[in-house]
């Protein structure tokens, strides 16, 4: 049986990819949800630590919203925009073509089977992408009955990222971070995709295409 990291390898025309699970070390009651997914996966996924946001705070990293007028973002979204760009960064110093990137309250909805089909199906259009959510709320252009081009979302639970983008969304972050500011991090994916410097597609969010979604009832690390 195939395992997600064939069914990525295969889409993306190349096997130099890896995945990354963003867990906080204190979240242990999410434990059971990782592994679950791993089940599911058929393959157990690399757990990268995600970074505390009132440490990074306190050593000076920016609250100040990008965008907000007298905004200031909370410890959680600090910490998790700056898990994601560490992740980045990891990834572009393994020289990765390719990640995907879980946060540890995802769950798979449907099967490994269904969600090959429909990336191959994207894989046949022969459309050039930097960004595929295979997960998350998005906002768009329809293409047809399945796909997505993306101009913004919401929620990074599930997310493919080629070099390009990589580096669009650390150039960005540390834009901010100069300036003084900082952003949730999937306004920053957003803002990257605004900027018309990369292609962003995923699945039009209905219950057919509902493959990754955000487990519920969970304690929130993000909120204040």
């Amino acid at each position: 049986m195939s395992s997600l990291l064939d069914i990525i390898n295969d889409f993306t025309g190349t096997s130099n990819n890896s995945m990354y699970m963003i867990h906080l070390k204190r979240a242990v009651e999410r434990l059971p949800y990782i592994h679950r997914l791993e089940q599911k996966l058929n393959m157990k996924i690399p757990i990268f630590d995600a970074c505390e946001g009132s440490s990074l705070i306190a050593n000076g990293h920016p609250t100040k919203c990008a965008h907000t007028l007298n905004y200031y973002r909370s410890a959680g979204e600090v910490g998790c925009t700056v898990s994601h760009i560490n992740i980045c960064k990891e990834a572009l110093k393994q020289n990765y073509d390719h990640i995907v990137i879980f946060e540890d309250d995802c769950e798979l909805n449907k099967s490994l089977e269904e969600l090959k089909v429909k990336l191959d199906k994207f894989k046949s259009l022969n459309i050039s992408w930097d960004l595929f959510c295979i997960g998350g709320d998005i906002i768009g252009t329809r293409m047809n009955d399945t796909f997505m081009r993306v101009d913004h979302f919401y929620c990074t639970h599930a997310v493919i990222l080629n070099r390009k983008f990589m580096q669009e969304l650390i150039s960005l972050y540390e834009t901010f971070y100069r300036n003084g500011t900082t952003w949730a991090v999937d306004g920053l994916y957003s803002d990257v995709l605004r900027s018309k410097k990369t292609n962003g597609y995923g699945f039009i969010p209905n219950k057919t295409n509902d493959f990754f979604r955000q487990a519920t009832g969970l304690k929130s690390y993000i909120e204040r």
